[in-house]
């Protein structure tokens, strides 16, 4: 979420199977895209819209998420190997219990023009891209996990935060650098105080504003629909706590003077 300035460009472009927000920098383009699958078409035909608008902005991709059933992985990886050669960033496969079984829901890419990246490898495995402007290096990991998955769901944690922290130490980097995470859990809510005191000892942070010479851009995480004590608000009625949700976050814009015309990227997980 960004205030802009002169100098900082914002471009939005929303179609039937295609969104993309361009933030244009002095050196830089970056691009925040999200793909749909069109009805009655194959399912990863919309990996070709992604990758026309990539090449016709000479555009280089950072981290790839993609929505849909894990049987669906293998063909998925073979089919962005056809289109793009090397796959060279990482990309989080992500399946959802509420996801049908044989087709793909959507994707999101970020990715850069303009500019140069380097790969973060970490024990042979591309996990992230790097990229600097004249203010500062910009580290971005996914598809970090476990592999173990035998081995208890806080050890799992446990070992992904270890994994995070020994990424960004191939670069010169620690926790006190990370502005923003994502994080994914399979049932949630049956282990969520084991995960959250795993994150805690690595990484404790909602809200992250950082202020560069022409913008400030905002990262807020971890918004729900919660009451003042603690407590789920509005449990078994889905519309009221979107409502309420979107009421937190737009009061958090507000309280650093900006509104829903400086978003340019939002993530909203149904559990």
């Amino acid at each position: 979420m960004n205030r802009i300035r002169k100098t900082v460009k914002v471009q939005k472009s929303f179609t039937k199977d295609m969104d993309v927000v361009t933030v244009s920098r002095s050196l830089y383009k970056k691009h925040y895209i999200t793909v749909h699958p069109e009805n009655g078409t194959e399912p990863f035909n919309m990996f070709d819209k992604a990758f026309r608008f990539l090449k016709e902005n000479n555009a280089i991709v950072l981290l790839q998420n993609i929505f849909g059933p894990c049987s669906m992985y293998r063909e998925g990886m073979n089919n962005l190997a056809s289109l793009f050669g090397d796959v060279s960033w990482p990309v989080t496969w992500l399946e959802g219990d509420t996801l049908p079984m044989n087709a793909l829901t959507g994707a999101q890419l970020h990715a850069v023009s303009n500019t140069s990246i380097e790969p973060v490898v970490l024990d042979n495995h591309v996990v992230g891209n790097v990229f600097e402007d004249e203010n500062a290096r910009y580290c971005y990991l996914a598809d970090i996990k476990s592999l173990h998955t035998s081995i208890s769901r806080r050890d799992q944690a446990m070992e992904t935060f270890e994994k995070m922290e020994r990424g960004l130490q191939t670069i010169g980097m620690d926790f006190s650098n990370v502005v923003r995470t994502w994080l994914y859990l399979n049932k949630i809510l049956e282990w969520y105080d084991d995960f959250n005191k795993v994150r805690t000892e690595f990484f404790n942070s909602r809200a992250v504003e950082i202020e560069f010479p022409d913008h400030r851009r905002l990262y807020v995480s971890g918004t729900a629909s919660i009451k003042p004590t603690g407590e789920t608000a509005f449990v078994g009625d889905t519309e009221k706590q979107v409502a309420l949700t979107m009421e937190v976050v737009f009061e958090i814009l507000k309280s650093r003077n900006m509104d829903w015309s400086d978003l340019v990227r939002a993530d909203a997980l149904k559990v």
